[in-house]
């Protein structure tokens, strides 16, 4: 009995035993871990919020991002809100489709657009272009970057980042007599957010050439610069020797003086030489053009524009709802 009673603690006590040592086998590992994550919890420290923004090729910057055929804001700094949020009829070609559309002046760009008609010289005017809106005379109701542009001149788009459509009355923006509406056409400006450099070209039937150049450098973080230079000729299809000719440039210069002052500059020339073709006629009763119909052209019929402006911008935020603006801009045109 005694033997017996000698035995069973001994049982007890190895099984017991057993126990607390795989209690201490655990133990070990969590009191390391507790210890690695307190140095870490030391060392820690949040990093700035990095914010990834996906780019196309196209860098007109009022447009939807990854969506340049959508315009988000307009060029107009006097729109404050969304294109979307304007309670206005607003219709706007981007740089994209203009150049995918094969068009390159400002008249044969907006003869495609419902609602407008061009003028052909009724009164004996036959310079420039004569844009109609919605049947009412839009001749003067043509700006640039806002500002109105009194010269009955020939407009190219190499320079233009976008073109905006105004139906309706318009006075808010355009001012007196916009009835049909107004035609605001937004430039390329320098930008310290990219740099990049575009070479276009393309040759073709008829004569066709033309060549230009699309740069912006970033010098430093408040300093940038583009360029736009152009080359283009090209005959009239199928109305030889009439011609169209076009030569030009345009350079912008961006300069952040503090956080609160930008000072924004640019110069645009342009020089167009066209031999004037007065066009065919439509078989009357619903009949086709004539093809084979003369082109009264002469050595001495010409159609010439020279375009020379300057603009100068600032811009002071007062606050992030206030700012104060001023452009000012001294131009000349020349039509024969």
């Amino acid at each position: 009995m005694t033997r017996k009673t000698t035995l069973k603690p001994a049982k007890l006590t190895t099984t017991r035993f057993k126990p607390r040592a795989s209690a201490l086998a655990l133990g070990i590992p969590t009191l390391l871990m507790g210890s690695a994550s307190f140095a870490q919890s030391e060392d820690a420290f949040v990093l700035d919020t990095l914010k990834i923004e996906e780019r196309t090729l196209d860098t007109n910057p009022y447009t939807e991002a990854g969506a340049p055929y959508k315009a988000k804001i307009s060029g107009d700094s006097r729109h404050v809100k969304d294109l979307a949020d304007t309670p206005q009829t607003i219709n706007v070609l981007t740089q994209t489709q203009i150049q995918e559309s094969g068009k390159s002046d400002l008249r044969d760009v907006l003869a495609a657009q419902p609602g407008i008609t061009l003028g052909t010289g009724e009164n004996g005017n036959a310079f420039g272009d004569r844009y109609i809106i919605r049947g009412h005379e839009a001749r003067s109701d043509v700006f640039v970057d806002g500002l109105r542009d009194p010269g009955m001149t020939t407009r190219e788009s190499f320079a233009t980042e976008q073109v905006e459509i105004t139906k309706g009355p318009s006075s808010t923006f355009a001012g007196r007599g916009s009835t049909g509406g107004a035609v605001n056409s937004i430039t390329k400006q320098a930008s310290t957010e990219y740099d990049f450099n575009k070479v276009s070209g393309g040759i073709g039937t008829d004569n066709y050439q033309r060549l230009s150049l699309d740069s912006n450098n970033s010098v430093s973080d408040d300093i940038a610069l583009r360029v736009n230079l152009l080359y283009s000729f090209k005959d009239v299809p199928d109305r030889e020797p009439a011609d169209k000719s076009r030569r030009g440039f345009a350079v912008s210069g961006l300069f952040k003086a503090t956080e609160k002052l930008q000072l924004l500059g640019d110069v645009y020339y342009l020089n167009a030489e066209d031999s004037p073709d007065l066009g065919t006629y439509i078989v009357s009763g619903g009949g086709k053009p004539v093809d084979d119909f003369p082109v009264y052209l002469q050595d001495q019929d010409f159609l010439k524009s020279t375009v020379s402006v300057a603009t100068l911008r600032a811009k002071y935020d007062i606050s992030d709802s206030s700012r104060i603006e001023n452009a000012l801009r001294y131009g000349t045109t020349d039509n024969g």
